[in-house]
């Protein structure tokens, strides 16, 4: 059975009385009065927000604005541009911005002179500017303020003049890799010492130590002198056995083959063969004048004689490489500078030391954007040739292998250096001492505590350091790149002069390197070491870097 159901109105109104005489539906009342200020007080809180988030990415464009000013780009430039940089920065990111309305916009950027920098730039953005609301606009609020300021400061690199030390000693005739030094060793087998010959020795009589360079089918390198310029690019094989001369191919040239080492000849009775197969010997003889091929040639033309490598880096073949590669560094690191407002120039000269007075790679001190690639010549090929082993010529020994001479260096140097100036013009430049060397002093002084049965010195001694200080004393900064000299590859020969001498101070040379180093701002020293496998001409360019750096802070 289906029940009768009341009409709605009469229900409905029913029900709203009860509800008037009931006072509870007084709470439900003011909830509804009250929903109209609470949905615009969201709303506001919502335009409040996004305009705080539009002041945050202005803010960022600001800062990215006065960073524009203090780059190396502009920080040569003068005050006027810079700013207009930064302003033209902060329109151009600013616009891609919706909702919001640039009020007013100011940017300087004033250059002034702060002690031992060549000018210290103060960049300042500074903007205003209008939100725009949604919610609010219903109430007449239609837009927000917000604003900000953003600073930033950076200092133009003073001018430096670089004196750049090459060590070219015999020392630094090792190779730079591991594996070349296997190479270099199980290719000479000494008959006099234990081990084979890791050192890419230059001398006139290599023959002298006990070992001569051979190809794979044991017949002895002879080099001609006339072809010293290029590095002895010509030479013969001769066997010693059956006094057979070849030239570098392997064609027979002669017979009767006989080498004086202490004359400095190789004389042979020349052959020919003719078109039928005869050979005939001439009764006159041939005369090459010229010397044992020793380790130095060994390692430039290793692939000559054996199927591979082609060469074996040294160490002074990789100072070379690294001294270009400097002058190409240094003229990236100067080129943002370059302006005629505030100038700045790095000038560089390039010296070689070993057992003598320094000599000068590079004339004079020169702007390095004049210098090239082809200003420093191949170290390598020009590498000092030692008459005999311990003699630099025949008369003149050189006693105990002091090779070379730190403290004719320090003097010589430290009277060519100029007193330097502060860096903020180009009259009045900073001065920097690099030094690239692998430290082995090798100098017997009288009274050296780390003297033994008369050999040389290792290290720095207290009176190499002394001179260091009176360089430092003067305003200059040393920079020292190490090329690290390890107890293991001295001991090459298996002698006992390594195990006795060498290997037992070697530990104190970069004690000493970094004593004579200055002292960075933050209390590092101006110091770098590489080793082997390690690779020389990014640690140089590293070491110029932390030199300019560092100036850069000096107050």
């Amino acid at each position: 059975m289906r029940m009768a159901s009341l009409p709605l109105w009469p229900r409905l109104t029913g029900l709203i009385a009860r509800l008037c005489r009931d006072e509870g539906g007084n709470v439900l009342i003011l909830l509804g009065l009250s929903l109209i200020p609470l949905t615009f007080a969201v709303g506001f809180a919502v335009d409040y927000v996004r305009a705080e988030r539009m002041q945050t990415k202005l803010n960022a464009i600001a800062d990215s604005a006065a960073l524009v000013a203090v780059s190396p780009a502009y920080i040569s430039k003068t005050d006027a541009v810079a700013a207009a940089a930064a302003q033209a920065k902060f329109t151009a990111l600013a616009s891609g911005l919706t909702g919001v309305t640039i009020t007013s916009l100011t940017a300087t950027a004033p250059t002034t002179s702060s002690g031992s920098l060549a000018g210290t730039r103060v960049s300042t953005v500074t903007y205003t500017a209008t939100s725009t609301n949604v919610f609010a606009g219903i109430l007449g609020k239609a837009t927000l303020p917000i604003g900000g300021t953003a600073v930033a400061d950076a200092s133009q690199p003073p001018s430096i003049n670089f004196y750049v030390m090459l060590d070219t000693s015999p020392s630094m005739l090792l190779p730079v890799t591991t594996s070349g030094t296997s190479y270099l060793a199980n290719a000479l087998i000494s008959s006099t010492y234990s081990k084979g010959c890791d050192f890419a020795c230059h001398t006139q009589h290599f023959e002298n130590m006990g070992m001569t360079v051979t190809d794979s089918s044991s017949r002895v390198v002879w080099l001609d002198s006339s072809t010293a310029s290029s590095g002895y690019s010509t030479y013969y094989l001769v066997n010693t056995s059956t006094k057979v001369v070849y030239n570098s191919s392997g064609t027979q040239l002669g017979t009767s083959a006989s080498i004086s080492s202490s004359a400095g000849t190789l004389t042979y009775k020349a052959t020919t063969t003719s078109s039928s197969g005869k050979t005939t010997t001439s009764g006159s003889s041939t005369t090459i004048s010229g010397m044992y091929a020793d380790s130095w040639w060994l390692a430039r033309n290793f692939g000559k004689l054996f199927s591979s490598p082609t060469s074996i880096e040294l160490r002074i073949d990789a100072e070379t490489t690294a001294a270009q590669n400097l002058i190409t560094y240094a003229q990236t690191m100067v080129a943002n500078y370059t302006s005629t407002a505030h100038p700045v120039v790095y000038k560089m000269q390039f010296y070689q030391f070993n057992y003598a007075t320094p000599q000068t790679i590079t004339s004079a001190l020169t702007d390095v954007n004049s210098l090239s690639s082809s200003s420093i010549t191949d170290l390598g090929l020009n590498a000092p040739l030692l008459y005999n082993n311990g003699y630099w010529t025949s008369s003149s020994k050189v006693t105990n292998d002091e090779d070379s001479d730190f403290t004719t260096m320090f003097t010589t140097i430290n009277s060519a250096m100029p007193d330097p100036g502060d860096g903020s013009s180009t009259s009045s430049p900073q001065e920097v001492l690099l030094i690239v060397t692998d430290g082995m002093a090798d100098m017997a002084l009288s009274g050296s505590s780390c003297q033994t049965s008369g050999r040389a010195c290792t290290q720095l001694l207290t009176s190499h350091l002394a001179q260091c200080t009176t360089i430092k004393n003067r305003g200059i900064r040393i920079a020292i790149l190490y090329t690290e000299y390890l107890a293991s590859t001295i001991q090459g020969f298996g002698i006992s002069f390594a195990n006795t001498v060498a290997t037992t101070n070697v530990p104190y040379i970069e004690t000493q390197l970094k004593s004579c180093a200055s002292t960075n701002s933050d209390g590092s020293k101006l110091y770098y070491k590489v080793s082997a496998d390690d690779d020389i001409s990014t640690a140089l360019n590293q070491l110029f870097a932390t030199a300019v750096q560092n100036a850069y802070l000096a107050k």
